[in-house]
């Protein structure tokens, strides 16, 4: 968001509450991406609590609608709004989700792997909350990376002990040199995995011991086509955020 819009969205508020989707389009005047980040976002939501982000979208595009005919006819007075409201489908929540997730770069009410239970229940995966349960047994964990650290056998070889977590808990991995060797390659910060290995115990805490990494796709790659005003798909103009590092080789400590 431009720091003029940002500007005119606080002057704009400071003077009186916005009583719907087009007073705040009109007294803010966002372009069309600006716009429709703020919808997917969710920042938006209280101005349509009946038809959701639908609706929103579609009072958008009214919006954009008359400032264009306004400016094409040179009219004193904008054209009237539409006498009737189109009767919207209840947002998809997996969608609702990865739209919001591709404008914010994280999810405000739930863990990132969420979005991720449809592929994981047909993988066959368990919870982290659940290895505990299958010590001793080859189990597969779909986990999102957090941190981790490179250590050194006594041999000199290189070997990775690393952290990921699921909606239900956090699981802590070791990646011995012949595992480390073939899979460091693929590990970066802030993406989901898919892990085989063994569950251990190492003094009381449940470990899984990896054999195998499979990449999940990142939840940018799941995302839906952002949908401009006008019913255009217009991914070019919203662009899914990253955090700072997540598309780079994950920086691990040596001990």
């Amino acid at each position: 968001m431009s720091a003029a819009t940002r500007g005119r969205l606080i002057a704009a508020r400071q003077e009186d509450v916005y009583e719907n989707a087009t007073d705040f389009f009109e007294r803010v005047r966002p372009d069309e991406p600006e716009a429709r980040a703020l919808i997917h976002a969710g920042a938006l939501d209280r101005l349509a609590p009946e038809d959701g982000r639908p609706g929103l979208m579609w009072s958008l595009a009214r919006w954009r609608h008359r400032r264009k005919a306004v400016s094409r006819q040179g009219l004193l007075f904008a054209p009237p709004p539409a006498r009737r409201r189109p009767r919207f489908p209840p947002d998809d929540p997996l969608t609702r989700l990865r739209r919001e997730f591709a404008v914010l770069g994280f999810l405000c009410d739930r863990h990132p792997m969420a979005l991720y239970q449809a592929v994981l229940d047909r993988i066959g995966t368990v919870k982290a909350v659940d290895l505990a349960g299958r010590l001793g047994c080859q189990a597969r964990f779909g986990g999102w990376l957090v941190t981790g650290k490179v250590v050194h056998t006594k041999h000199g070889d290189p070997m990775e002990f690393l952290t990921f977590e699921d909606e239900t808990g956090i699981v802590e991995t070791t990646f011995f040199p012949a595992v480390y060797h073939r899979f460091c390659h693929m590990l970066d910060w802030g993406r989901p995995y898919l892990l085989t290995g063994r569950v251990e115990q190492d003094w009381g805490t449940t470990t899984l011991t990896v054999s195998q990494v499979a990449p999940l796709p990142p939840l940018s790659a799941l995302a839906p086509p952002a949908v401009s005003a006008d019913g255009a798909a217009a991914d070019k103009n919203v662009r899914p955020h990253r955090p700072s590092g997540a598309g780079a080789r994950l920086e691990l400590t040596s001990t």
